[in-house]
């Protein structure tokens, strides 16, 4: 599956529309003193009971996994927040070679609170910007997160606001999963409309995660933010 979004992008510097291509092909000489956290905020809902969760759960397992592979010397750190009505540190920052096989698969239940996921997830970024700055040696990247969902916010305040707040320190991208999403809310959430993306089922989330694994490490072994390549994810 090809699939582009018609939108144009908030920011010049970016593509226009997140049409999905192939990562190009990665070196494997990594600066050892560059480092990237990537936080995974994930929608537990009732209605990703299933095979939605058991696919969202693999596609994570399959991002980080590529995460903590060998070639990237240890230089991602990975977080996850899962959400119904509220929200919840299901990882807290963790090296992500130690998380590979260990991520734990989600437990869908109740509604849906995109805010209150954003404000946990905020949270947790804020605080690890104060640690990251601390470490002269080391050279942080900038942040990214991958938001899915698979319907409609129905509970807490306005998500915008927290979007807002957390775009400043790290990219957002969004995954709208089928027809029940709200693909104009997440597309608003995202870093811009081009970091917005839209996947028929969990099969295809469970395949475009395991493509965002390798598109990020691309950016990252050149020693580059992954703003740009984030609207270039591959899926099928």
């Amino acid at each position: 599956m090809q699939e582009t979004l018609q939108f144009s992008a908030a920011q010049e510097s970016l593509p226009k529309a997140a049409t999905i291509v192939r990562p190009a092909k990665r070196s494997d000489k990594v600066n050892s003193k560059n480092r990237q956290r990537v936080l995974l905020i994930a929608d537990e809902s009732g209605s990703m009971a299933g095979a939605k969760a058991q696919q969202a759960h693999t596609g994570c397992q399959q991002l980080n996994a590529a995460l903590g592979a060998a070639e990237c010397r240890n230089g991602f750190i990975t977080g996850a927040v899962f959400f119904n009505e509220n929200a919840r540190i299901a990882v807290p920052w963790t090296a992500a070679t130690a998380l590979v096989g260990n991520i734990m698969p989600l437990n869908p239940s109740g509604y849906t609170n995109i805010d209150n996921a954003l404000d946990v997830a905020l949270t947790m970024l804020k605080e690890a910007e104060k640690q990251d700055a601390a470490q002269k040696d080391v050279n942080y990247l900038r942040s990214i997160a991958f938001l899915y969902s698979d319907g409609q916010t129905n509970r807490g305040n306005d998500p915008r606001i927290k979007a807002t707040e957390l775009k400043v320190i790290c990219d957002l991208v969004t995954i709208a999963i089928g027809d029940d999403s709200d693909r104009q809310l997440l597309a608003e959430l995202a870093t811009s409309p081009a970091h917005a993306y839209t996947v028929s089922d969990a099969n295809e989330l469970r395949k475009f995660l395991a493509d965002a694994g390798p598109t990020v490490v691309g950016s990252f072994q050149k020693g580059e933010d992954a703003t740009v390549v984030a609207t270039q994810i591959k899926s099928h």
